[in-house]
Order: structure tokens, then C-alpha cells, then sequence
């Protein structure tokens, strides 16, 4: 016997080891889990302390009608409300993500409702250590605690413990101080009542709440939620969780009898040995009453007594017997030579045998056990009846009744003899089919995660996740046990599905697949409805969108699009020809690589359209700069001839020399004035303000002014311009005829300036008439210049480019005739095109929309005299004139035209001293500037025409602006000017608005 015991306690020391070895690596593990993830961390340590609470519950749940000490019942129900707030905190945390909408002060009101409820029941636990527990009111309080926990949590109703910034609230804070409290308190209450516990079940019970009280004091030093505090507060809560399992969980299953049956054990012990002493007793009394008389009536009261003795003891040895009976784990009683005494329902279950017809445990072990795990049993048993050991625990695959395998641990104690000498003993099992399951499925799942992990970090470096779908496919088909899967992309050109990549078919098979329509097939119909599509059970399923695939054999099949911001950008689909349907969890992993993928494709995307985007305007920037080069020096060489040509003519004094230099400057100013009207148009292009006028007017008169304007430059060159007017073309018609004369100046004189020898031919004539009254009109510029290359003839209607913008060009220009005619000739309703090769002239066409009017054109108010012809030789007989103007230069230049004409000019330097002279004296005219300090050109024009609507009569009022677009035109006759003139002035366009203004007027002022 004393060997027996020696070796049992050699065995437990050797357990403690393996459990020392296996907890520091334990540590190890979740430690080396922290420095890569935190959260993964987290979640084991809390996952695992779920597992052990529920362990707890689950095993005193099912003993509870054979405890008599209730203290741990009322734990393991406590542990139980613990477990669902601990997993609720666990799935809350940040970076979880389940629970969206909240920050990481849910997790943190979760585990402070864990704590109270844990060291609150650790303090009331030992009040059911004599007591006897309502089990019924029991659930319903531990029920209604769990409910009213997690309905005030999640309702707002519980007070905050992080708050995001500042960390740990002090309600947080005080409230780990006090559950530090009262669990000391239960430790303290727990060493008391050690005499009620297995010394070993106490020492792990009191170091485990010790571990949760140091857990609580790490807790309240955090301020965030991956702190250091934090990473030791959760090691010393897998301490706790890990000491609670060794005490209750792992002593439960392995030696039931020191903790679930601890009292029945004892009884029976006390029971034994009263029954000895009594023995003892009897048998001196019995020699003591043989030598007395009373002998007779002695031995009948000790007779009574034993009878009662032998009641009890049946009593309890029933008890046991029933406990064995129903016992929520299998349990076994046999003997030495392998006789089965009783089995629980449990094991009856499992194995399949009748209460009557269980064969001997030899027997069972044969019929039900592997060979090998079966003969290991055989030695171990025969060890622990010859007491070279008391217990011993083995795991091996038992075979149920129903064919499924299950795994048990199976633990034998030695117990006795029996009264025929037989030594005997109990053998108990946890079938743990269950958790290995869940083990299994665990490790899966990490595997999938990792795969997603590999997944998402492959496509977020990859440049081109198209390229890589097929290899991030052919691992997700291998993890999916698959043999098929098929990427698709959409041409958005085409409006078909091309395939993109694929595994599991023949080269032939791919080809004959490459291209889908939309519609057509699984594939097809997922791309046109941007919907997952799963066929199962294909090989007889009648869905005909399931043919293609049925046709290579498969026969389960799930495509998902991949989808961007609602756009569809493929499929991606994954089949199998071994199974007929996927798991959840198959689908779910597909769904989130097809995601990974379609995110991956459309940052791609996004990324190339930057980088042409960026491209495109390093090019417009590129082009701009050089048109600004360009422009400087278009605006410099006039500025430089106006300049010098002025400084030429100070110089001179000869008055006929003075003349040409002046004339000159004039020449180089309306250069000038033509590239701002250039700039000035583009503007207009470029704003969106650019419209037309539409009137009446003489199409061949238009034609003639073009015409004039290039004519110095055609004879100064010695070229040939012929133009060609179709017989019987319309002449009176209506549309923008400054706008569609520009257009023609634009053309014959670009064909005029790069034309040396040869000439400049014009055509024009009819097109085909509209519905609406407008007929279309045809023009041709053909010239024998340089020509232009094809490959460049797309540049000549951009903004800002020209053919050679180098600085050794031998043409000038702006760059912005052409684009500007483009948009004048589309507005008009046509469209304009090049022709030519380089060396032999080009052809520009161009076609616009006129309407068409009966009788004949009036002559045009808008044709520009012939520069050669002198002003008007009209005077103002002494008519006076307001001019407000800001500008001295201008004031100047006006008043020295219009004194030289016979008017009376007086000036006023802003808007209040113009209105003031109005006041002040008789005027018959204003000339009034827009933009002037104090009071601008419009303010003080209404303020006079208020005054005249309360006085009477209207002065004419000439606005005169540097603003030149139409809106402007506009805005001056809506503040009550009578007509617009714009800066530089043409004084020719200036003195016949002048006198057109005045002849309207009244009598001349005196």
C-alpha cells in the first residue's frame, strides 16, 4: 500500500510539472501573440476564460443533485452570467469591429458588470458551503442580473469607464479598487472554510482569486486599451482563468472524487470506519455479555443497532450506486476480473449496450476500442488493481453505437475490495469529441484569417492585381478544398466579360470560354444583376444558366461579382467537383477575397487615372508655359514698335517723318489690340460666356470685309488670292457676322502668312437646307504654303499650341485663332477640318448655319473703314460735354480729339464730381467711365437718372469700359447708359456714337 501511494504522489508531481510546463508556455505563446497583434492576444486570453467559465457551469451543472456542498453550484451559475459578458467584451473590443457605432468604452462597461459579477460571487459563494441552494430562484436572479446588466450597457444607462483621449474614468478606476476588495475578502472567507475543500482544490481556488485581484490593480493603470497595463492585467487574468480550470475543471474530470463526490467519499469513509468501531464494540461487548446473565437481552439491542448500522450503510451504498446510475458523464464500476458492477445511463448511451447485456470491460474495450489504445488500457488496469498505482487517465477513440467516433479521456481510481474480496473500481469519461471539433474549426478559422491577411497584403503591394488574381485564386481554390475557379473582367468597351484568369480546365476548354456575354451562363448572369449566384447539387439541377459548368464535370458552384462603389468589375468564382454545396463559411471566405480583389482592382484603377490625370497636367502646364513665352513675345514685339516708334517721333522734327513713325505705332497698337481681343475671346470660350449676335446682314459684303483686311499683306507678298462664290448662293441672311468675319480672317490670314510663293484660293457655297428655316453655307481656305503634317493636325484647335512653339519659329502668333474659330463655327451650328501635307499647302473647310431672310441686306452698321480714309469731318458746334474719367493719359487724349472737333469738354475725375457738375451746369452729353474711385460709373449713372425721374428730361450717357464681353454691354444699358464703347477707343467708333447720341437729343445746352 505504501508503494501504491508513493507512486500516486510521483505521478501528481509529474502532472504539476507538465501543468508548470505547459502554463509558462502558455505565456510564451500569448506573449509572442502580443507583439505581433494585440488584439489576437486579447481574444485568446478572453476566449480561453470564457471556455474555462462555461467548463465550470457545465460540470457542476450536471452534478449538482450529487453535491451536497453547494458552493460551487452557485459559482459555476455566477461563472455562467460572467462567460456571456466576458464573450460580449471580447467581441466589443477595438479592432473587432462586431458591435458598430461604439467606441472602446463598450468592452470596458462589459468588463467591469464581469467583475462585479465574478467578486461578488465569489464573496456570497461560501454561504452555500452548508445551505442548500434554490436551484429554480437561483437561475431566474443569475438570469435577470445577465439581462439588466447588458440591457443598461447597451442602452446608455451604465456609467461610462473610457472614455477615448482620457482613458479610464474614475468610476472605472474606484471599481476595480473594490472588486479588488472583495475579492481579497472571498480569499479570506475561502481560508476559513478550508476545512470544507480539497487542499488542493483551496490552494488553486485562493491563488486564482488572488490573480484576479492583481489583474484589477493592472486595469486600473491603462490609458489605452493596448497599453503595457493592460497586457499584464490580461496575464494575470489567464493566471486566474488557468488556476480556476485546474482546480474545478481538470480536478473535476480526472478526480471526481475530490471534488464532485467529495462528500459522498467522505460519508462513506465515516461510515466504514464507524461501522469498524462498532464491530469492535460488539465483539468486546459480546465477551463481556457472554460472562454476564443478561447476555440474551444485550445481544438484541446490539443486534437492533447493527440492523440500523447495515440500513445506513445500504442506504449510502444505494445512493452511490445511483449517483454512478446517473451521472451526466460515462461511468463504470468493474472488478479485478473485469466484471462490470454498473455503468451509468451515459456510457449506456454511448456504447450502445442494454443494461442487462454489457459484456465484460475486457470485452468492451475489444468490441469498441482500437488495439492499440485498448491494450495500453489493459495494463494500466492491471497495474492499478495490483496498486502500483491509484489512478490513471488515458485518452483514446471510442466507437458509439451510432458508428461515429468520439474521443474520451477515461480516468480509472482504485476504490477497495468487495466483501467477496475482490478488489474494484470506478472508471469515468469525458467524451471531448466535442471540443476538439471546436479546436479544429478554431485552427480553420485562423487559417482563413491568415489567408485573408496574405490575401489583402499581397493585393495592397501588388501593382497589378490583375496579373496576381491568378496566383491569390490558386491558393483560396487549394484552402477550399475546390478543383475549379474562373476570374472575369468586364469590357466596359465591348460590354462582354473577358476571362482573365482560371485553373482546373484544359487550355482548349479556357479558349473556348474566354469571352462570356453578359446574361450568358452563372458567370454572365452575376455580372448583369451584380449579385452572388450559388448552384448546388448541379448534376441534377435543371437552372440552364448551370450548363456550361455542369459541363466540366462540376457540381457545386458559387460566383460573386466584384463590385466597386456599385460598379461591376468581373466575377470571381470558385466550383468543385467532389462536394454538391459549400459551407457558410466557404461562401463568406469567397466573398471576402472577391472584395479584397475588386478593392484592389479599382485602387489600381484610381491609382492609373491619377497618374494620367497628373500627367495630362504636366503637359497642360508644360503647353501654358510655353504659350506664355509664346504670348510675351507676341505682346512685346507691337509694345516694343508702339514704344519705339513714339520715342522715334519725339526725337524727329520733321513733321512728314514724325507722321510715318506715328502711323507705325498705330499699326504695332492694333497688332496688339487684335492679341488681347484673342486672349479676350478665349476667356469668354473658357468661362462659358461666349455667345452670339445674331443679325441681319450681306454674306458677300462679310466676305469683301475679310477679304480687305488681308489684302496689303497679299500684294506686299506678291501672292494670288482668287475667291470663288458658288452663283445664286443667298445673300441676305442672319447670324453673327463679326463672329463668322473673324472665323475668315483667321483662316486667309493664317493661309496668307505661311504662304510664300503661289496663293490663297476662297470658295464658299451651299449646303443642305433645315426644317427650320436655316441653310447651311460652306467655306474652303486653300493655299500652296508649307502644308502640315498628319501626325500634327490634331494640335492646330487646342488651346494654347502651335505646330513649332520652339524659339527659333520663323511664324509668330498666339496659338489661339484656330481654337477659337472651332468654337465659333460649332456654335454656328458646323464643324471645322484640316487637310494638307507638308510641302504641298493645306486645305482648311469649315461649315456654319444661316438663316435665311427675303428682300435685300442693309448696309452694315459694323463695317470698318479703310484705315487710308480720314475721320469724319464732324464738328460739335460748341455742344458740351461731361467726361468722367480717372485716368489724366485718357482725359487728356479726349479732350484734345474732341476740343479739335468743336466741343466744349469739362472733366470730372470721379463718379461724385461727375454727378455734381450734372448738378452744377447744363451738359448735352456724359461720357462716363465704368471703373472709378468713390463712386463708379454705375452708381453715379443712376443716381442721375433718379434725379431726372423726379426732375424730368434724360441726358445722354455714353458708358466707356475696359470690359469687353457682352454681359458687360448688358450691365451698362441696364444701369441707364444709352450706348457701350470699349477700351483702347476707336475715336472714328467713339465720335459717331457721339453724334448719333446727340442728334437724338434735345437742343444744344447754351
Amino acid at each position: 500500500m505504501s508503494e501504491a501511494t508513493t507512486l500516486n504522489e510521483a505521478q501528481r508531481t509529474e502532472a504539476r510539472l507538465l501543468s508548470f510546463v505547459l502554463f509558462a508556455l502558455a505565456i510564451l505563446i500569448l506573449y509572442a501573440c502580443s507583439r505581433y497583434s494585440y488584439l489576437l492576444f486579447h481574444t485568446m486570453v478572453e476566449i480561453f476564460s470564457v471556455l474555462v467559465t462555461l467548463g465550470v457551469f457545465l460540470l457542476a451543472w450536471n452534478a449538482r443533485k450529487f453535491l451536497d456542498n453547494h458552493y460551487f453550484l452557485f459559482l459555476a451559475m455566477s461563472f455562467a452570467v460572467a462567460g456571456v459578458l466576458e464573450l460580449l467584451h471580447t467581441f466589443a473590443y477595438k479592432g473587432i469591429g462586431i458591435f458598430a457605432g461604439h467606441d472602446a468604452n463598450l468592452p470596458t462597461q462589459l468588463w467591469i458588470s464581469f467583475r462585479y459579477v465574478v467578486s461578488l460571487s465569489f464573496l456570497a459563494a461560501p454561504l452555500f458551503i452548508t445551505r442548500k441552494l434554490n436551484v429554480a430562484a437561483a437561475v431566474a436572479a443569475f438570469g435577470s442580473t445577465a439581462a439588466l446588466l447588458i440591457l443598461a450597457i447597451f442602452s446608455g444607462h451604465f456609467p461610462d469607464c473610457y472614455v477615448e483621449g482620457r482613458g479610464l474614468t474614475p468610476f472605472k478606476i474606484y471599481s476595480e479598487y473594490l472588486a479588488i476588495i472583495i475579492l481579497l475578502a472571498s480569499a479570506a472567507l475561502l481560508w476559513v472554510n478550508r476545512e470544507r475543500f480539497d487542499r488542493r482544490v483551496l490552494n488553486k481556488l485562493v491563488a486564482s482569486v488572488l490573480s484576479a485581484a492583481c489583474a484589477g490593480i493592472a486595469f486600473t493603470q491603462y490609458l489605452s486599451v493596448y497599453g503595457q497595463a493592460n497586457l499584464v492585467g490580461h496575464l494575470f487574468l489567464f493566471l486566474s482563468s488557468f488556476l480556476i480550470y485546474r482546480a474545478i475543471v481538470s480536478t473535476g474530470l480526472k478526480e471526481p472524487a475530490a471534488l464532485l463526490f467529495r462528500d459522498l467519499e467522505q460519508s462513506e469513509r465515516a461510515l466504514k470506519l464507524s461501522e469498524a468501531r462498532l464491530q469492535l464494540a460488539l465483539e468486546q461487548r459480546t465477551r463481556e455479555l457472554i460472562e454476564k446473565e443478561a447476555l440474551n437481552a444485550e445481544l438484541q439491542r446490539e443486534t437492533a443497532v447493527r440492523r440500523e448500522v447495515e440500513a445506513e450503510l445500504r442506504g449510502r451504498e444505494e445512493q452511490f450506486r445511483r449517483a454512478i446510475e446517473e451521472a451526466p458523464i460515462p461511468v463504470v464500476m468493474l472488478t479485478q476480473d473485469g466484471e462490470v458492477l454498473q455503468a451509468s445511463r451515459s456510457w449506456l448511451e454511448v456504447t450502445g449496450y442494454a443494461p442487462g447485456a454489457i459484456p465484460s470491460f475486457d470485452g468492451w474495450l475489444q468490441a469498441q476500442v482500437a488495439r492499440r489504445a485498448a491494450e495500453t488500457v489493459r495494463v494500466q488496469m492491471r497495474e492499478l488493481f495490483h496498486l502500483e498505482r491509484n489512478s490513471f487517465t488515458a485518452d483514446f477513440p471510442v466507437t458509439g453505437s451510432n458508428g461515429r467516433l468520439r474521443h474520451w479521456i477515461f480516468n480509472a481510481s482504485f476504490l477497495g475490495r468487495l466483501q467477496d474480496g475482490r478488489s474494484f473500481a470506478v472508471g469515468m469519461a469525458v467524451d471531448i469529441t466535442e471540443r476538439e471539433e471546436g479546436e479544429a474549426a478554431l485552427k480553420r478559422s485562423n487559417e482563413r484569417l491568415d489567408l485573408l491577411a496574405d490575401t489583402a497584403n499581397s493585393l495592397l503591394q501588388s501593382k497589378a492585381p490583375r496579373q496576381l488574381a491568378d496566383t491569390l485564386c490558386r491558393q483560396v481554390m487549394d484552402f477550399l478544398g475546390c478543383d475549379v475557379f474562373f476570374n472575369y473582367l468586364v469590357d466596359e468597351e465591348e460590354g462582354v466579360l473577358k476571362l482573365n484568369a482560371c485553373a482546373g480546365i484544359g487550355g482548349e476548354q479556357a479558349a473556348a470560354i474566354e469571352r462570356l456575354n453578359l446574361g450568358v451562363a452563372i458567370c454572365g448572369c452575376a455580372a448583369r444583376d451584380a449579385c452572388r449566384i450559388v448552384a448546388e447539387n448541379i448534376p441534377a439541377s435543371q437552372d440552364v444558366r448551370a450548363d456550361l459548368v455542369r459541363s466540366l464535370g462540376i457540381k457545386a458552384y458559387a460566383c460573386h461579382p466584384l463590385l466597386s462603389q456599385g460598379r461591376v468589375l468581373g466575377t470571381l468564382s470558385f466550383g468543385t467537383r467532389s462536394r454538391t454545396s459549400f459551407s457558410e463559411d466557404d461562401l463568406s471566405l469567397m466573398k471576402a477575397v472577391a472584395d479584397q480583389v475588386a478593392i484592389a482592382m479599382e485602387r489600381n484603377r484610381m491609382e492609373e487615372t491619377l497618374r494620367q490625370a497628373k500627367q495630362t497636367a504636366e503637359t497642360a502646364s508644360s503647353t501654358k508655359s510655353r504659350f506664355v513665352a509664346n504670348m510675351s513675345h507676341e505682346l512685346r514685339t507691337p509694345m516694343t514698335g508702339v514704344l519705339g516708334m513714339l520715342d522715334l517721333a519725339l526725337l524727329t522734327p520733321d513733321a512728314s517723318e514724325r507722321a510715318d513713325y506715328i502711323q507705325t505705332a498705330q499699326r504695332s497698337a492694333r497688332s496688339l489690340l487684335r492679341i488681347l481681343n484673342d486672349i479676350l475671346d478665349l476667356a469668354k470660350v473658357e468661362a462659358g460666356k461666349f455667345s452670339l449676335d445674331n443679325r441681319p446682314f450681306s454674306l458677300r459684303a462679310c466676305i469683301g470685309q475679310a477679304v480687305d483686311i488681308v489684302m496689303p499683306e497679299v500684294k506686299r507678298k506678291g501672292l494670288d488670292l482668287a475667291l470663288e462664290v458658288e452663283d445664286g448662293l443667298p445673300d441676305h441672311v442672319q447670324g453673327d457676322q463679326v463672329r463668322l468675319r473673324q472665323v475668315l480672317t483667321n483662316l486667309v490670314g493664317n493661309a496668307v502668312k505661311f504662304t510664300e510663293h503661289g496663293g490663297v484660293a476662297i470658295a464658299v457655297h451651299a449646303g443642305a437646307g433645315n426644317p427650320d428655316g436655316r441653310m447651311e453655307y460652306r467655306f474652303a481656305v486653300r493655299d500652296t504654303g508649307i502644308g502640315i503634317p498628319k501626325d500634327k493636325q490634331h494640335l492646330l484647335f487646342n488651346s494654347f499650341s502651335q505646330l513649332d512653339d520652339s524659339n527659333t519659329r520663323s511664324h509668330g502668333g498666339t496659338g489661339l485663332g484656330l481654337a477659337i474659330s472651332k468654337e465659333i463655327v460649332e456654335r454656328m451650328g458646323g464643324s471645322i477640318v484640316v487637310e494638307g501635307e507638308p510641302g504641298a499647302g493645306s486645305c482648311f473647310s469649315f461649315s456654319v448655319r444661316l438663316g435665311l431672310l427675303e428682300g435685300e441686306p442693309k448696309p452694315a452698321s459694323t463695317t470698318p473703314r479703310p484705315h487710308s480714309q480720314p475721320a469724319a469731318a464732324a464738328t460739335g458746334s460748341g455742344r458740351r460735354l461731361l467726361v468722367a474719367e480717372d485716368d489724366p493719359t485718357i482725359r487728356q487724349v479726349l479732350g484734345t480729339m474732341l476740343g479739335r472737333l468743336g466741343y466744349r469738354v469739362e472733366f470730372a475725375e470721379d463718379g461724385e464730381q461727375a454727378v455734381d457738375k450734372w448738378q452744377e451746369s447744363c451738359f448735352d452729353m456724359i461720357i462716363m467711365d465704368v471703373q472709378m474711385p468713390r463712386l463708379d460709373g454705375f452708381e453715379a449713372t443712376r443716381s442721375i437718372r433718379e434725379q431726372e425721374l423726379r426732375q424730368g428730361g434724360r441726358l445722354p450717357i455714353l458708358a466707356m469700359t475696359a470690359h469687353a464681353m457682352k454681359q458687360d454691354e448688358e450691365r451698362c444699358i441696364a444701369a441707364g447708359m444709352d450706348d457701350y464703347i470699349s477700351k483702347p477707343i476707336d475715336f472714328r467708333e467713339c465720335l459717331d456714337k457721339i453724334a448719333g447720341l446727340l442728334g437724338s437729343s434735345g437742343p444744344a445746352c447754351p
